[in-house]
């Protein structure tokens, strides 16, 4: 399973600083502080402390006088900005802000800060741009960009969209990336029959983890079972299948779409231990069925026989 890498934000009441940015902000003024200084460490805790607690008034003077000690530490920067907002103080805290941009600390927090203050002010080209300039710098958060209060304001503009989708394609590439969206036509809930007409079994097809897996799961209409799941690798560049069934064989593929089918090499595993190379190939059909076809070698890919040949209809 891919474990996803973005940070989740979480929507606050107006004028509130968003709690999973809060524990990110407190955990980057706890690791940061000026060099070799203890005790610029143990300030940025008491101030993180402070604002944490919803402690504003001790939390910005601890912040600021961190500043005025270290004008170049960008976490009390950032802090500080946190907390004027916080405040309602949205002018102050945009000051506090760009000093922590002018250097270049954390940009996506930094520059999303500047544009909620902005949002605030009702200076909705400046809170725009700086918004544009977040996700340039890589902000994560789709959510946020919906349910943030302070971005009420902006959400009518007809750019906010833009900056809406730019977010959503970097936090779930596999909705667009065509790459991605190569195995679609197997998606579906399938009636297979054999050469013959008879009924070899059912096969459900959906798509997971917002469309960058497709899971299998398969019944056999004389017992038996199995499921795989089927994934485009951005490293590779290619589509990875890794199936296990009911009776212990497992078989596992990689390729990609070629010539108008899905085509996959790799091996059959069976539960004797004994490896077969296998190929599969899946054909969408101007009728909107499906054929599966899978091959598998005994004597190390010099010959092929047929494995599986099903015709997938979709079911009424």
């Amino acid at each position: 399973m891919r474990m996803s890498h973005r940070t989740t934000w979480i929507p606050s009441p107006r004028g509130a600083l968003p709690s999973a940015l809060l524990v990110a902000l407190a955990a980057v003024l706890l690791s940061i502080g000026a060099p070799g200084a203890d005790e610029g460490v143990a300030a940025l805790e008491r101030a993180t402390a402070a604002l944490a607690a919803g402690e504003l008034e001790p939390a910005a003077a601890a912040f600021a006088a961190i500043t005025r000690n270290d004008a170049a530490n960008g976490a009390a920067w950032l802090g500080l900005g946190q907390t004027l907002h916080r405040q309602g103080k949205f002018s102050e805290a945009i000051e506090a802000f760009e000093q922590a941009e002018a250097l270049e600390f954390a940009p996506p927090r930094t520059r999303f800060g500047l544009a909620r203050a902005a949002a605030r002010l009702g200076r909705v080209n400046v809170a725009l741009t700086w918004l544009d300039r977040a996700v340039d710098a890589g902000f994560p958060s789709l959510q946020l960009l919906q349910t943030e209060s302070d971005l009420d304001g902006l959400r009518e503009d007809p750019r906010f969209p833009a900056i809406l989708e730019r977010v959503e394609r970097a936090a779930f590439p596999c909705r667009f990336e065509p790459e991605y969206r190569q195995f679609d036509f197997w998606v579906g809930e399938w009636e297979v029959t054999v050469a013959s007409g008879q009924v070899a079994g059912t096969n459900s097809i959906r798509k997971a983890a917002d469309g960058c897996l497709l899971l299998e799961s398969w019944t056999g209409a004389g017992g038996g079972s199995g499921n795989s799941i089927n994934f485009y690798d951005p490293a590779t560049r290619k589509w990875v299948q890794t199936w296990v069934d009911s009776g212990g064989g497992v078989i596992s593929g990689e390729g990609g779409l070629h010539d108008g089918a899905m085509r996959l090499l790799g091996t059959h595993i069976l539960n004797s231990g004994e490896r077969r190379p296998f190929r599969m190939t899946f054909t969408s059909l101007p009728n909107g069925h499906v054929r599966q076809f899978l091959e598998e070698s005994t004597d190390e890919g010099k010959t092929w026989s047929v494995w599986f040949d099903g015709d997938y209809a979709p079911q009424d």
